[in-house]
C-alpha cells in the first residue's frame, strides 16, 4: 500500500477513540458540506436565473422524492457492503474483502441499469399521482430523465465509497467527491447561463458528477497495494459474497425505500397546497440539507466505526462510540437548525427570484413555516440515524428496518392522514409529521439497544464465565 493510503487507513479496533474518530469524520464532514454547498448554490443559479425559475426550483424538488426512492432502494447494496468490508477488515481476512468488492460493483452497475430504464419508465404517472402542478410538469420530466441517466455510475460509486470507508479512509473520498461536486455547479452553470435552460441542467450537472467520481475512485483503488484494491479483471458475482451484502443490505435498503415512499406520499399532500408552498419548502430544504450534511456523516462514521469493533468482538468501545456521536448530533443540529430560523428569510431569499410570477412575499413565508416545523427539530433525523447504523453495524438491519416501518412511515403517514383531516388548511401540521416520527423511532431504537448490549454483555460473561472453568 502507498504511503498516503497507508496513512489515511484507520483502524477503529485499537487506538485512541476520540482520535482516530477526529481523523475519520472530518474528510467526511468538508465532503458532505462542501456536496451541500454545491447543490444549493446550483439550486440558487436555477432559481435566480433560469427562465422559470421559482418553478424551476419545484420542480426539482416535488422529483426528489421518487428519484430518492429509487436510489434508497439500492442504497442498502452500498451499506451492506461496507458493512461485510469493515467486518472482514476487522476479522484481518483479506480474501473476502476482495470477493465483497468486486461483487458489490457488478451487481450495483446491473442493479443501477434496471432502476434507470424502469425509473424513466415510470416519470409520468408518478407526477401525476403525487399531483404535480401542472405548471411544473415540463421541468420535473425534464430533471428526472437526466438524472436517472446517472443510475449506473451513481451505484458503483456508492458501493466503491463504503469500501474505502469501511478501511477508515474518508480522505480520498472527500477529495475525489469535492472535485466531482465541482464540475457537477460548472455544468449547472454553463447549462443555466449558456443555454437558458432550468431543471434539467441541475440533472445534467448530478449525473456528470457521478461519471467523474466513479471514475476518480475506481481509478485510485486501481492503484492501492491493499485490502480494498479494485481489477476489472476480478468482476465477478461470488455467491457467498453477494449473499453476505444482500443479507446486511437488504432491510437497509427496505428501511430508506420505506422512508422515501412516506416523503412521497406527503409530498403528494403538499404538492396539493399549489406552487408557491412548493417552491417555498424547496428552498428550506436546501437549508435543511445543510443539517444533514453533518449530522449524516457522523452516521456514516457509526456504521464502519460499530462493523469494524463488532467483527474484532470489542463490544465495549461501541457502546462508548455511540454515546459521543448521538450528542455531537444532537449539539450540532440543534444549534444549526436554531441559526438557519434566526437568519431565514434572507437566505431563503437567495434561493426565490422576485421575477418569475410567484408571489415572493408568499413564498418566502411557506419557507419559514418549513423552517420552524421540519429544519429547527431536524436533528431528530440525525439521532434516528446514528441508532439505525449502530444496529445495521451489529447486524441488526431487520430490527432497524423493522422500527423503521413503524416510526418513520407509519407514525408519519397516520399523523398527515389525521392532521390534514382535522386541519386541512393546516400545511405547518404536515411538516410537523416529520419530527414527531423521527422521535417515536428514536425511542424505539434506544429499547432496542439497550436489548441489543444487555445481551452481548450476557454473552461475554458466559464466555468469561466458561473460561474460568476450565482453568
Amino acid at each position: 500500500m502507498s504511503a498516503v493510503a497507508k496513512k489515511r487507513v484507520i483502524d477503529f479496533t485499537d487506538g485512541p477513540i476520540p482520535k482516530n474518530i477526529l481523523i475519520f469524520v472530518w474528510p467526511l464532514l468538508v465532503h458532505q458540506f462542501l456536496q451541500t454547498t454545491y447543490n444549493s448554490v446550483g439550486m440558487m443559479i436555477v432559481g435566480q436565473y433560469s427562465p422559470n425559475g421559482s418553478i424551476a426550483m419545484g420542480a426539482i424538488s416535488a422529483a426528489s422524492t421518487m428519484l430518492t426512492f429509487w436510489m434508497s432502494i439500492f442504497s442498502g447494496i452500498s451499506a451492506g457492503t461496507g458493512i461485510c468490508v469493515a467486518l472482514k477488515i476487522g476479522a484481518r481476512d483479506e480474501k473476502e474483502v476482495e470477493r465483497y468488492i468486486h461483487s458489490s460493483a457488478v451487481f450495483s452497475f446491473i442493479g443501477g441499469a434496471v432502476l434507470m430504464i424502469i425509473g424513466i419508465a415510470t416519470i409520468k404517472p408518478f407526477l401525476i399521482l403525487t399531483e404535480v402542478p401542472e405548471s411544473m410538469m415540463a421541468e420535473a420530466t425534464a430533471y428526472m430523465v437526466a438524472y436517472y441517466l446517472g443510475f449506473p455510475a451513481m451505484m458503483v460509486l456508492n458501493s466503491m465509497s463504503a469500501s474505502l470507508r469501511a478501511s477508515g479512509d474518508t480522505y480520498h473520498t472527500m477529495i475525489f467527491m469535492s472535485v466531482a461536486g465541482a464540475v457537477n455547479l460548472l455544468a449547472t452553470a454553463i447549462l443555466v447561463f449558456g443555454f437558458g435552460l432550468g431543471a434539467v441542467a441541475a440533472g445534467v450537472g448530478v449525473t456528470v458528477t457521478q461519471i467523474v467520481a466513479v471514475s476518480l475512485i475506481l481509478g485510485y483503488m486501481m492503484r492501492l497495494d491493499g485490502m480494498c484494491r479494485f481489477s476489472f479483471k476480478k468482476l465477478t458475482l461470488f455467491k457467498d459474497a453477494v449473499k453476505g451484502f444482500l443479507y446486511c443490505g437488504v432491510p437497509i435498503g427496505l428501511q430508506s425505500s420505506v422512508f422515501s415512499l412516506a416523503n412521497i406520499f406527503i409530498q403528494g399532500y403538499i404538492n396539493i397546497y399549489g406552487d408557491v408552498v412548493i417552491a417555498g419548502s424547496a428552498a428550506a430544504n436546501s437549508l435543511t440539507n445543510y443539517i444533514h450534511s453533518i449530522t449524516n456523516a457522523l452516521a456514516v462514521a457509526l456504521l464502519t466505526i460499530v462493523s469494524q469493533n463488532m467483527g474484532a468482538k470489542k463490544y465495549g468501545r461501541v457502546k462508548r462510540i455511540v454515546v459521543v456521536m448521538v450528542l455531537a448530533v444532537v449539539a450540532i443540529g440543534l444549534l444549526m437548525g436554531l441559526a438557519i430560523c434566526a437568519f431565514g428569510k434572507p437566505l431563503l431569499g437567495l434561493y426565490v427570484s422576485k421575477d418569475d410570477g410567484l408571489d415572493y412575499d408568499a413564498v418566502i413565508y411557506e419557507g419559514m413555516v418549513r423552517a420552524l416545523t421540519y429544519t429547527l427539530p431536524y436533528f431528530l433525523y440525525g439521532v434516528v440515524e446514528c441508532f439505525s447504523n449502530t444496529l445495521n453495524g451489529m447486524k441488526k438491519s431487520v430490527v432497524s428496518m423493522t422500527l423503521s416501518l413503524i416510526g418513520l412511515c407509519g407514525v408519519r403517514i397516520v399523523w398527515v392522514v389525521a392532521a390534514n383531516a382535522m386541519f386541512p388548511e393546516s400545511v405547518a401540521l404536515i411538516h410537523l409529521s416529520s419530527p414527531v416520527s423521527c422521535l417515536a423511532t428514536a425511542l424505539m431504537e434506544t429499547v432496542a439497544l439497550v436489548v441489543a448490549f444487555k445481551r452481548l454483555s450476557g454473552k461475554k460473561s458466559r464466555k468469561n464465565g466458561a473460561l474460568l472453568e476450565n482453568i
